[in-house]
């Protein structure tokens, strides 16, 4: 009877170290898509869909000092430079010294298989005038990524956060 209680108890005790080993490894196992978040809010590229930017070119003009990266919007594998990109959001200033910005990412949690899964982020921003007054933001939003690895490399297939 007791051996019983102590072959459970170790039983538990290694399902749990691995189960705990194995969250521990999937968070870190994610830390690039939090850089590449922040990479995409810091982003000096102007990312316009196809639609908008053949309709900038009919009707209105090109900044010449803004490199613009034309892609075209598909569901089924969203651009996460286009989503988070603020570049564009903000006239093209953050990148040009007329504002500031104070951008926090966390990551809530992340599950997956090694093979598909789905984190779970916030982020807050601000952006600042010249002046220190704050322009805009958007403080505690939540996004759902979920990923997949193709040809043992991690792509992102969805992007949800609220309107």
């Amino acid at each position: 009877m007791l051996m019983d209680a102590v072959k459970k108890g170790i039983f538990f005790s290694l399902f749990f170290t691995f189960g705990l080993v194995g969250i521990i490894l999937m968070q870190i196992n994610t830390s690039w898509l939090i850089r590449l978040v922040r990479e995409a809010f810091y982003c000096t590229d102007y990312y316009i869909d196809e639609a908008s930017y053949n309709w900038i070119i009919r009707n209105a003009s090109l900044k010449s000092n803004v490199n613009y990266i034309v892609y075209k919007d598909n569901p089924a594998q969203p651009n996460l430079f286009a989503h988070f990109n603020i570049s564009g959001s903000a006239s093209h200033a953050v990148n040009s010294n007329e504002v500031s910005t104070n951008l926090k990412i966390n990551r809530v949690f992340a599950w997956h298989s090694f093979t598909k899964g789905t984190v779970w982020i916030r982020y807050s921003i601000e952006i600042y005038d010249k002046n220190g007054e704050l322009i805009t933001g958007s403080w505690d939003v939540p996004v759902i990524i979920s990923i997949k690895k193709n040809n043992d490399k991690w792509e992102v297939i969805q992007i949800s956060e609220p309107p």
